[in-house]
Order: structure tokens, then C-alpha cells, then sequence
């Protein structure tokens, strides 16, 4: 293309290809921060067929669209299978996505897990201070639990399971902050990184399973303090010394 008058969306503007020269009106503008699809025009196939005179089968790239939920390596190796390899190369999206977005990609998930490792090491400590305190401001009732008989692990159990109460509600507050109002928030207007759109992902398998961690670690963190308050002597817990 040799001069193309640039326009908004329902403007008029005259491309011309070689020694033909048509008008069109402009349909749509595409912002977008890759160089290159900023640089390109879409035309409907058809037409530029007609304008430059170009068979149906004369493409560089060919997008398969598949449905939700297909498996697209299967679809691929179905190609290759049926010996369309010898006349494209056929890759996936992940395949065919610039080794820079891969990298980017790799290096904010590698920050997303550091920060919820921080978060879930920094959270079991503030647990295990808040059960430790509340087991030492306790430690006459505990003792006179004790003297009346009742079982050590049952004490600790109590503690153990206020601690994964404390985990739960504040797991669900959590996921109804992010997934209720923080990401549709940050859906709607987008981190503006210099190489493209930032939104915030989160993956439910991935959030079941650190929710997972997160309770494990909220037992451990209940059950040792308890512990430590539990096997003092019952005399001196009683008499608070």
C-alpha cells in the first residue's frame, strides 16, 4: 500500500494498490500497543481479493478459532496428523506469542507468587501471635480446665479451630474483595503499562489451593501456642505464674 489518508471511525479514505485506487469508509480504529497490528488495515477478504487481484488460497496466516473448552494440541496434532505441516507451520497461541510477552508473562507470575508467599508467611505469624496471646491471657482458665479434668487436646483443639475460623472469614472477605470489586475495577480500567493492558488474573484452582496452604498452616499456627500454654503445669497456670 502506497498512500493510505488516515481517518476516524465514518470517514472516508482512498487507498490505492498499485494502479487501482478505491474509497472506503472506515468501519472501526483498533488502539492497540503492538507496533505492529497498530500499523495494519482490515479489510474484508473479499474485497481485498478484488482490489489486488489475489486467489482465495493466497493467505500468510490462517486463524483457527476453535470452541470453549476444546483442547487446542489436540486440534494441532489433527493437522499435522492429516500432513498440513508440510505446507504451514502450525503452532497454538502460547506457541505463536513473542518470546517478550512469554517473558513478561513468566516474570509477573514469578512476582505473584513471592508477594502471596509473603503474604501467607506474614499472615501465619500475626495468627500465631494473636492465638498466643489470647492462649497466655487465658492461661488460669486453661489451668482450671485442666484441674477439673478436661483433655489437654481437647483445649488445643478449641484453639486449632479458632484459628481456622479466623482463616476462613478472612479468606472469604478476601475473595469477595478481589473477585467482587477489586478485579472487575481493575477489568474496567486497565494498569496502562507502556507494552500493554494490565489486568489482574486469578485462577480458582490456584486460589483453592493457596486458600489450602493458607488453613494448613493456620492449624500449625494455632496448635503450637496452644500447646505451649497447655503442657505448663496446672498449678502454675491457675495461680498465673
Amino acid at each position: 500500500m502506497r498512500n493510505i489518508n488516515a481517518g476516524i471511525s465514518g470517514s472516508k479514505v482512498r487507498i490505492t494498490v498499485g494502479s487501482s485506487t478505491n474509497e472506503y469508509i472506515v468501519k472501526g480504529v483498533i488502539v492497540v500497543k503492538n507496533q505492529d497490528i497498530g500499523q495494519k488495515i482490515f479489510f474484508v477478504d473479499k474485497e481485498l481479493q478484488r482490489l489486488q487481484n489475489l486467489l482465495a488460497e493466497n493467505v500468510n496466516t490462517i486463524v483457527v478459532r476453535i470452541k470453549k473448552g476444546e483442547n487446542p494440541i489436540e486440534i494441532k496434532n489433527t493437522l499435522i496428523a492429516n500432513g498440513f505441516n508440510q505446507y504451514a507451520k502450525i503452532e497454538t497461541f502460547e506457541e505463536g506469542t513473542p518470546a517478550f510477552v512469554n517473558q513478561m508473562k513468566q516474570l509477573f507470575g514469578l512476582m505473584g507468587t513471592m508477594f502471596g508467599s509473603v503474604g501467607i508467611v506474614v499472615s501465619a505469624i500475626t495468627l500465631f501471635i494473636v492465638i498466643f496471646i489470647n492462649a497466655i491471657t487465658r492461661r488460669k482458665q486453661i489451668g482450671i480446665l485442666k484441674g477439673i479434668g478436661i483433655n489437654g487436646f481437647a483445649i488445643e483443639f478449641s484453639y486449632i479451630l479458632q484459628a481456622v475460623i479466623y482463616t476462613i472469614i478472612g479468606c472469604t472477605i478476601a475473595i469477595i474483595i478481589v473477585f467482587a470489586f477489586i478485579k472487575p475495577l481493575i477489568d474496567a480500567n486497565p494498569i496502562d503499562f507502556p507494552f500493554s493492558d494490565g489486568i489482574i488474573v486469578v485462577e480458582t484452582n490456584t486460589t483453592i489451593i493457596r486458600v489450602g496452604i493458607f488453613l494448613l498452616i493456620s492449624i500449625i499456627s494455632g496448635y503450637f501456642p496452644a500447646k505451649m500454654i497447655v503442657k505448663k503445669n496446672t498449678l502454675d497456670a491457675i495461680l498465673g505464674r
